[in-house]
């Protein structure tokens, strides 16, 4: 879910329900919902702090999702969520982030996969080498 902006109209009167709805918004973009994700193998899959059930919770409430993948003592990198996939057999979604890396010319792709768990605590990663156009 994500937030959807208010078409206004001349003439459309203010409300409490439409100025509310403003607030969220604001207030998802400022406060984002964190999965700290931990690798713990060489692909840069791991662990996160969060499970599949709160992830799931904060995105069917509204919230901004951000991936912070840590990749040293005091370096991490913020990857904003791209989207969620729902799999009819499974009850929590797949949700996915990407991070180009243009320096090491990769794509890399972490998703937490769809689950029937709602205590998955774990992560996958994919990275693809891209060949810079000549």
């Amino acid at each position: 879910m994500s937030y959807t902006p208010t078409n206004w109209q001349t003439g459309d009167t203010v409300t409490a329900e439409r100025l509310n709805k403003m607030e969220g918004g604001i207030q998802a973009a400022l406060d984002p919902f964190v999965v700290t994700m931990t690798p713990t193998a060489q692909d840069l899959s791991g662990t996160m702090d969060k499970t599949s059930a709160e992830i799931q919770t904060a995105y069917e409430a509204g919230k901004s999702i951000v991936f912070r993948v840590i990749l040293g003592e005091d370096y991490f990198v913020d990857i904003q969520l791209a989207f969620a996939v729902k799999f009819p057999e499974q009850q929590y979604r797949n949700y996915v982030a990407y991070l180009f890396n243009t320096a090491e010319n990769l794509l890399a792709v972490a998703e937490t996969g769809g689950t029937d768990s709602p205590n998955n605590y774990t992560y996958s990663t994919t990275i693809y080498p891209l060949t810079p156009a000549s």
